[in-house]
């Protein structure tokens, strides 16, 4: 049967085995008719295809591709996109979870018209027995946001926004851009939302309706250039917004870039070989690359303290 949903719930896996089982289960337990789940495993090499058989052949609503080769998370997510059949789509991750009454809620905006709608966080230890932060959004109540409000909504969300599991979009919106220049950048979803302004109202949820799971990501390993270029590469690129709005990520050297290394080093994701790799043959000053040479050599303690001391303070402004 050639049926059509509300929600499609997106989601793109590799090698997830492990954690997976817990996402589908904190679906399954809301799961009504006019909601599919669409999984894209790309070529996983564990049991992630035993685990995520045993809810297709229970529920009819789930489907499940296995795909030939690793095509990266943007272009998974792409295809899980392409072959839903939902008016929206829920890019939702693999290994967090969906908090109860989040999609009866989803539902209820999708009614309303909303093409974007985003939903709040919180965090919790990889085992989801201890919360680390309550609500990553720091909003007391739903924020809309009409298109004349666009450049508000990137300064006030774009920092949440590299989560992709809070973002729900009209699949009309989704297929009618630019996709495939975001194959690569780990953040399609954001290129998709921003290279243009949305002609519609955006949802933001002041409730947090997702468990996001902390220390259990993928990227880690390569968290110094998806933060330090690839995301600010990427946030550049979005020529339809201010260049003020635009300059919080810029490439060139700053104080916010300054600040975001030093976030780096506290996180143990930039030291001196990171260094001679991406900075000592660079053409920039001498004094920008010096300072960037002493913060690699800097003992990680000593960041930690400051930046614990800053926010505690509410002056430091990190992301």
């Amino acid at each position: 049967m050639n049926q059509n949903f509300d929600l499609s719930i997106c989601i793109a896996t590799y090698n997830r085995a492990n954690y997976i089982s817990e996402t589908l289960n904190s679906i399954v337990a809301q799961l009504l008719d006019n909601v599919e789940v669409v999984i894209v495993d790309g070529a996983s090499t564990d049991n992630t295809k035993e685990v995520v058989s045993i809810f297709v052949d229970k529920y009819p609503n789930f489907k499940y591709y296995l795909l030939d080769n690793k095509g990266g998370v943007d272009k998974d997510y792409d295809i899980a996109v392409q072959l839903s059949k939902g008016r929206m789509c829920w890019l939702f991750t693999d290994d967090d979870l969906i908090k109860d009454g989040a999609i009866s809620q989803v539902l209820s905006k999708i009614n309303q018209n909303f093409g974007l709608i985003i939903l709040n966080a919180e965090t919790k230890n990889i085992d989801f027995s201890r919360s680390l932060l309550p609500k990553i959004l720091q909003i007391d109540n739903d924020i809309v946001y009409t298109e004349n409000e666009f450049d508000n909504f990137f300064l006030n969300t774009i920092d949440y926004l590299s989560f992709i599991g809070c973002v729900i979009i009209d699949r009309q919106i989704w297929l009618n851009r630019e996709r495939k220049t975001y194959y690569g950048s780990e953040f399609i979803h954001v290129g998709v939302i921003f290279q243009k302004k949305l002609h519609t109202n955006i949802f933001i949820s002041h409730n947090p309706y997702i468990i996001i799971r902390i220390g259990n990501e993928q990227w880690s390993v390569r968290s110094f250039e998806i933060w330090i270029f690839k995301w600010p590469r990427l946030i550049s690129s979005f020529s339809n917004l201010s260049l003020k709005v635009r300059s919080k990520y810029s490439l060139q050297p700053s104080l916010n870039r300054f600040k975001n290394i030093i976030i780096q080093r506290a996180r143990s994701s930039y030291n001196y070989e990171l260094y001679k790799k991406w900075f000592s043959t660079e053409k920039s000053p001498f004094i920008w690359k010096s300072s960037l040479y002493i913060l690699s050599k800097t003992p990680i303690l000593f960041f930690k303290v400051i930046i614990y001391v800053t926010i505690k303070s509410k002056k430091f402004n990190g992301n």
